[in-house]
């Protein structure tokens, strides 16, 4: 298996930084107030665990010893558990970073905003693939840049949402946008 490993080689990346952010419940006004309290993620193990684990200790706090991190689920149910006091903080993506600022919940740590470098998505593949079938890959990776140029230019704005709304299966244009903002210019891109 670890011989396996070595062939997946990653060829690219959607963004270089995470979109969460760390909220908290209005009764939590510092981040000291975290101490002993529940922080929910969508799993124990899972990449919301990981990413509320930095943010903790980001905020000079010991995620092993200092808060309870405990397993809610997706972000719906843990923006459930956070309105209703079951946790008394979880991390966000949009649209959930929109509904937190509406409600005034605090965000003590936005990682769109941090010096936190993070492959967001990305193509993997085999090594040998890459060598048999090289054209492919790089035809691949120029179809993703150009997705990727289409979804950030602002002239397509109108067709990205409405494709956005198609895929959320909702039409509420505040949410939609503050997904679109994700992935605006300035997230990197690696070509090899």
């Amino acid at each position: 298996m670890g011989a396996g490993r070595k062939e997946f080689q990653f060829i690219g990346a959607v963004g270089n930084r995470l979109d969460y952010v760390l909220t908290a419940h209005p009764s939590i006004k510092r981040p000291e107030d975290l101490k002993g309290k529940r922080i929910g993620v969508s799993q124990i193990g899972s990449s919301t665990d990981f990413i509320a684990r930095v943010a903790v200790r980001r905020l000079g706090l010991n995620p092993e010893k200092e808060v309870q991190i405990v397993g809610i689920g997706g972000q719906g149910d843990r923006w459930t558990a956070l309105t209703a006091g079951q946790v008394q903080a979880s991390v966000f993506q949009s649209p959930f970073t929109l509904k937190a600022r509406k409600a005034g919940y605090p965000t003590f740590i936005d990682f769109s905003k941090e010096d936190f470098e993070y492959t967001v998505a990305g193509p993997v593949t085999m090594r040998s693939f890459i060598r048999a079938e090289r054209e492919t890959v790089m035809n691949f990776m120029r179809g993703l840049a150009d997705g990727m140029d289409f979804y950030r230019d602002e002239k397509n704005k109108d067709l990205v949402l409405k494709y956005l709304g198609e895929y959320y299966r909702t039409n509420v244009i505040e949410e939609l946008e503050e997904t679109r903002r994700v992935l605006q210019p300035g997230d990197a891109w690696v070509y090899r």
